[in-house]
């Protein structure tokens, strides 16, 4: 799982802000203020991660709502000199390093390897990316992985150059605990070889400056799924002295390809696992029909949560209803029905009899069923009034339920993703705020993602604190769920000289802020009151 982001130079964002994310990541500020920035950051980390997209305008899961511009928009200030730096931390202890085909170079799947077991528990990933003039286009200047918090190494490009070169940290207590096997020349005719038994921290002193990658792909990130591309792998280095050379271990390679291209890896699947769903979400229209195949890109708009609810398990379908509906819940005052219903063609001429109600014979009964049974099976979302039975389809409800419901679907039905959300709010009752401060509780169980919630609701968080309170007081009503501090983590996003800061406001186990709100954050109810 991604623990922390830090930003620099990236849209309104200058100096380097780091936001550490919990299960459940609140951002607050007022308008203006960087919110969605951190929103924007992880949808570019998807660009560049998943698709080398460097200079990004519209994002692949962000549709039409999200368009970066590209590059020279969004780099901080528009000023193209800037280096723009990203820096991914991850949670390493269940997450298994790539291993490669030695022929090949590629990844093999399931391989048993536990060389590193119980000697990684966490990882960086950072990369900078700067604007090229000769080549008219940004690229990827600087790829850096650390291990348990300390750099191991980095892949650096320049433009110009024929690959990559490495540097290797022979300083990472890592190296310490590795053993490798070389083989010794024993005399000057190279017929002779020893094998020895060496630590990686001993092999690495001229390894750093004698090895490159021939990819030419003119950036520093390396591919996924392949091991580095080596230049010297096979020639002799000197070791314990000039007069000394071996030939190195191609476990050594191995390792530096793992570790390097590993949590990289493990990065792009973090931030893939990420859908958004912005602030403005659409009605689907009356005629509505999901698409064939699932689109990321939908849930920006909101539409990919009705493609759930349409296509995915009616058990979701009764779950977001649930939610809809009871008073402990959302209370919105509507349930939700998933119901089928048969495409007829009226022309049909044993249909047409059969609704005429003359009379017909055995055979024409037939032919009315078989016209039935040919008929296409459609599906459709309704909504049900509280007390009623009329079937209201989601135009001819309020703006506020259109809204919510692909909230609750993100929520829901994602229980192994996480989701980015804008406004959850947006347009619903302040007793449906709150309401939605249990469904981010709710969202928490069997999930091992994040949910990164951008908003202005005073009421969502009170409801969270008040959690967080009841768990520890163990005064929790029947049916709910609490909350721990490390669950929750509130930034609040204010800016300072033309720039965004973000503060974390710690959350005590009494459901109190351990720092001080900043001036204006939620001050204005104290002054009306």
């Amino acid at each position: 799982m991604i623990t922390a982001i830090s930003i620099e130079n990236f849209k309104g964002i200058g100096e380097k802000q780091k936001i550490e994310l919990r299960p459940i990541t609140l951002l607050f500020g007022a308008n203006s203020t960087g919110k969605s920035t951190i929103l924007h950051a992880l949808l570019y980390a998807q660009e560049i991660f998943a698709r080398r997209n460097y200079d990004a305008g519209q994002t692949a899961r962000g549709g039409e709502f999200v368009d970066l511009g590209g590059f020279c928009n969004f780099v901080h200030n528009r000023d193209a000199h800037r280096n723009l730096v990203l820096r991914l931390e991850l949670d390493m202890d269940y997450t298994d390093l790539p291993s490669f085909d030695p022929e090949l170079g590629t990844e093999v799947d399931g391989f048993p390897d536990d060389r590193f077991k119980g000697l990684i528990e966490s990882a960086y990933v950072e990369i900078t990316v700067r604007w090229s003039r000769s080549m008219g286009r940004p690229y990827c200047s600087i790829y850096e992985v650390g291990i348990n918090e300390d750099r191991i190494g980095k892949i650096t490009y320049e433009p110009g150059q024929a690959g990559a070169g490495i540097e290797v940290n022979r300083e990472h207590p890592l190296w310490s605990h590795l053993e490798y096997d070389v083989f010794v020349k024993t005399d000057d005719s190279g017929s002779g070889f020893e094998k020895r038994q060496c630590k990686g921290k001993d092999l690495l002193t001229k390894l750093q400056s004698s090895i490159h990658t021939s990819d030419a792909s003119g950036d520093a990130l390396p591919d996924w799924q392949s091991s580095l591309n080596w230049g010297f792998a096979n020639e002799f280095v000197p070791i314990g002295g000039a007069d000394r050379k071996a030939r190195l271990d191609a476990a050594l390679y191995h390792d530096i390809s793992r570790l390097l291209v590993g949590p990289g890896q493990a990065v792009r699947d973090e931030v893939l696992k990420f859908d958004y769903l912005g602030p403005l979400r659409d009605k689907p229209a009356r005629n509505y029909e999901p698409p064939r195949y699932p689109d990321p890109s939908r849930w920006s708009s909101g539409l990919g949560g009705w493609d759930e609810l349409q296509v995915g398990d009616e058990t979701l379908t009764n779950e977001v209803s649930e939610w809809l509906g009871r008073a402990d819940r959302l209370s919105t005052g509507y349930t939700l029905q998933r119901i089928s219903y048969r495409e007829l063609d009226v022309s049909d001429p044993s249909l047409a009899a059969v609704m005429s109600g003359r009379g017909f014979d055995e055979a024409d009964l037939e032919d009315a069923k078989m016209a039935l049974a040919r008929s296409p099976i459609r599906q459709r979302l309704v909504l049900v009034a509280d007390g009623s039975k009329e079937r209201l389809m989601p135009h001819d409800v309020g703006e506020g339920i259109s809204q919510v419901i692909p909230v609750v679907v993100a929520i829901l039905g994602h229980r192994k993703k996480s989701v980015m959300i804008e406004q959850p709010e947006l347009h619903v009752h302040p007793a449906v705020q709150t309401g939605l401060g249990d469904l981010l509780i709710e969202g928490l169980r069997d999930r091992d993602g994040i949910m990164l919630i951008e908003t202005h609701s005073e009421h969502l968080l009170l409801r969270l604190l008040r959690r967080v309170r009841e768990a520890t007081a163990k005064t929790l009503p029947d049916g709910h769920f609490g909350l721990i501090p490390d669950q929750l983590a509130v930034y609040y996003l204010d800016t300072a000289e033309q720039a965004i800061t973000a503060r974390q406001l710690r959350v005590t186990e009494d459901g109190e802020f351990l720092d001080r709100w900043p001036k204006g954050f939620f001050e204005e109810r104290i002054d009306e009151i």
